[in-house]
């Protein structure tokens, strides 16, 4: 057993060893790699300009290869190298032929020209304007019919050319007291063959139906309007309207022929026999 265990031993030094110069040995090699230069054959560099050498490294070498790529090719790679690429958020270009070859595009289409000037004009036509409130009957519309089943209305004079007009200015609602669906049948075609209901214009959930005083008192209060235009209908002057309606401005039309007294407490009222002869009249354009 004593042998053995000194046998044992010395063959483990020996491996320790032999293991000690072999790393050793590999160290070496490896600093002299490392310390050993590549040197260029400057003359046979300018005699070739059109080839260039890469030198490829590894743990052990440096190799030089050659490349038929030219050294203009090789400054352009090294620019797309670098150079990044375009993002895709980015804006297309804004050049004169592009924005003229869009600017083409649209006004070669019909349908697209009308829907953007149509979609301009009724954001153009909204923003910003004050509200107007037309109580249409006795104002816009009259009716000969003294029978109130019966009814025969028509526009008054120029008044259609007035809503037009007045569109431009203010953002227009229209109430009308009705007695019955055929009335409000008639008014909604004498509306429609007018070209009034339009967004331009009168944009149709904007026409509002009542069929007594206080449903439109009502409907007038939650609009708040900066101006209320009011006529009655045929059996009312409008007078219980302009007296609870509580607005910066009412404009009340008729009253005088119908010989009804006004309350003269009520400053912020303008009276007049016909609308054509009103201050928003005026204002765009007529009297």
């Amino acid at each position: 057993m004593g042998y053995s265990s000194f046998a044992t031993a010395i063959v483990s030094i020996v491996v320790y060893w032999y293991k000690k110069q072999l790393a050793y040995q590999q160290q070496q090699q490896r600093t002299s790699n490392e310390r050993d230069t590549v040197t260029l054959d400057e003359d046979q560099l300018h005699m070739n300009p059109r080839k260039r050498l890469h030198i490829t490294t590894n743990k052990n070498a440096l190799m030089m290869k050659r490349s038929s790529s030219t050294f203009t090719n090789l400054s352009n790679q090294n620019r797309q190298l670098f150079t990044p690429p375009p993002s895709p958020l980015s804006l297309p270009s804004t050049s004169p032929t592009s924005a003229t070859s869009i600017t083409s595009s649209r006004s070669t289409s019909p349908l697209g020209s009308w829907s953007s000037r149509l979609l301009d004009g009724v954001i153009s036509n909204i923003r910003g304007k004050k509200k107007l409130t037309i109580s249409l009957k006795n104002t816009i519309l009259w009716n000969p019919s003294r029978d109130v089943n019966s009814p025969n209305h028509a526009f008054h004079e120029n008044t259609v050319s007035l809503l037009n007009k007045l569109a431009q200015v203010y953002d227009i609602y229209v109430i009308i007291h009705m007695n019955s669906n055929e009335e409000r049948h008639q008014i909604h075609q004498l509306l429609v063959n007018a070209n009034l209901l339009n967004p331009l214009v009168i944009d149709e959930c904007k026409v509002l139906w009542c069929s007594s005083e206080q449903g439109k008192l009502h409907v007038i209060n939650h609009i708040n309007p900066s101006i209320h235009v009011e006529g009655g209908w045929e059996n009312d002057s409008g007078l219980n309207i302009i007296e609870n309606l509580q607005v910066e401005r009412m404009i009340w039309i008729g009253h005088q022929q119908k010989g009804v007294p006004m309350n003269n407490t009520k400053v912020n009222v303008e009276v007049a026999d016909q609308i054509l002869y009103t201050s928003i009249a005026k204002q765009v354009g007529f009297c």
